[in-house]
C-alpha cells in the first residue's frame, strides 16, 4: 500500500519527521524536511516528505484540496464521513493509481504510494475554534495546522496516528481561514472495543499489553485528548502469533507484580516484538501542555477508558494488566 516516511519501532504507521508548522507572526516555520511550497496566491501549502507535489495526492492546486476548486482526481470515488468538528467536512478517497473494488486501474500512482486517504476540509471554522488554535498550545494559524501539530507530536512520542501528508491554509490574517488536512487513513485497523471480544488466550493478552503500551506513551504525552472516546482507539487486524507458552504468562505476573507491589524489581527482558499495532484515530480538540496529562484532564480520560473496558467486558484483572502496563511504559 502505501509508502511511509520512516519506520517507528517496526510500525506501518511511519513519523514525518520535522513536519511540525509552528506559526510565528503571520509566516510558518517548518523544521526538518516537510516541504513548504510557499505562499500560491494567498495559500499556504505544506506537503510532507515522501509526497512530492500536489499531483500525487490528485490535486492540480491548493484550492482543490479546499474544495474551491476542481474536483480531485479520484473524487468520484469519495466517501463523505460523519464527523462533529465545527465547519468541518471529512472525506475519504483513493489516492491516485489506487485499484477500485473490482481491481481496475482507473488512474496510474504519482508518487505517494497507493491506499486511501482522509480529506477534512474546515470551510467555514467557528471563531472560538480558530482563536482556540491560534491562541492555545501548539498555537497553529489554521484549524487543520493544529491537527498537523498534534499528529506530529504523537508521533514523535512513538504513538501511531493517521500519517500527515499535507495542509492547506487560506490567508495570513491574525486568525487564518479554510484549511485541509490530508492523512493517510488508518487501513487494517478497528476500534479496540470491537477487536477485542473476539480475542482469546494469548492473542488477547497480547492485546491489552498493547493497548496499555499505546495508553501509557500518551498519558506521558503531554497532550491533552478532551474530545477522546473509547473507539478513537484502533487495533491491528492482522493475524497475531497464535501461541501460549509458560514464558508468557510469566511475563504476565512480572508486569502485574511491578505494579502492585511497592519497590518491586524492575521489569526487563520481556518481549514485545509480537504485539499487535495500536493506533490512535482522532486528536480532535487536542492540546499540548507542558507536562504529562494530569488533574481533572487525566480524570476525565481514565474514567472514558473505564467505561471502554466494561463495554470491552474486560475483566477487573485485565483492566489491571492494561493499567500495570500503561504505568511501567508511562514512566520510562
Amino acid at each position: 500500500m502505501g509508502r511511509g516516511m520512516s519506520s517507528l519501532l517496526g510500525s506501518t504507521a511511519a513519523i514525518p519527521s520535522g513536519c511540525n508548522v509552528y506559526t510565528h507572526g503571520n509566516g510558518v516555520c517548518l523544521n526538518g524536511d516537510a516541504i513548504f511550497l510557499g505562499l500560491v496566491s494567498d495559500l499556504n501549502v505544506t506537503l510532507a516528505p515522501g509526497v512530492p507535489n500536489l499531483a500525487a495526492l490528485g490535486a492540480r492546486k491548493g484550492e482543490d484540496l479546499l474544495g474551491s476548486g476542481d474536483p480531485l482526481l479520484e473524487e468520484a470515488r469519495a466517501n463523505l464521513l460523519p464527523d462533529d468538528r465545527v465547519g468541518a467536512q471529512v472525506m475519504r478517497l483513493p489516492l491516485p493509481g489506487t485499484p477500485d473494488g473490482s481491481g481496475p486501474l482507473t488512474s496510474s500512482p504519482r508518487g505517494a504510494g497507493t491506499g486511501l486517504i482522509d480529506l477534512v476540509r474546515f470551510q467555514n471554522p467557528g471563531l472560538w475554534e480558530r482563536m482556540v488554535a491560534r491562541f492555545t498550545h501548539p498555537r497553529s494559524a489554521s484549524l487543520a495546522e493544529r491537527e498537523w501539530n498534534i499528529l506530529c507530536h504523537l508521533r514523535h512520542a512513538g504513538l501511531s496516528t493517521p500519517e500527515p501528508m499535507a495542509v492547506v491554509r487560506r490567508g495570513s490574517g491574525l486568525l487564518g481561514g479554510a484549511s485541509a488536512l490530508v492523512t493517510r487513513s488508518l487501513e487494517g485497523f478497528a476500534p479496540a472495543l470491537v477487536v477485542l471480544p473476539g480475542l482469546k488466550g494469548r492473542q488477547r493478552r497480547q492485546a491489552l499489553r498493547a493497548l496499555g503500551l499505546c495508553l501509557g506513551k500518551l498519558l506521558s504525552s503531554g497532550v491533552e485528548l478532551p474530545n477522546f472516546r473509547a473507539t478513537d482507539l484502533r487495533l491491528s487486524t492482522a493475524s497475531p502469533v497464535d501461541h501460549d507458552s509458560p514464558q508468557d504468562a510469566c511475563g504476565l505476573e512480572q508486569v502485574l507484580a511491578a505494579r502492585s507491589e511497592p519497590g518491586a524489581t524492575p521489569v526487563v527482558g520481556l518481549s514485545w516484538n509480537d504485539l499487535p499495532e495500536v493506533a490512535l484515530a482522532s486528536v480532535h480538540g487536542g492540546r499540548l501542555r507542558s507536562a504529562a496529562m494530569a488533574g481533572a484532564a487525566r480524570q476525565s480520560f481514565l474514567s472514558k477508558l473505564e467505561r471502554g473496558a466494561q463495554q470491552a467486558g474486560l475483566s477487573s484483572r485485565e483492566r489491571r494488566l492494561v493499567e500495570a502496563v500503561a504505568w511501567r511504559s508511562g514512566k520510562s
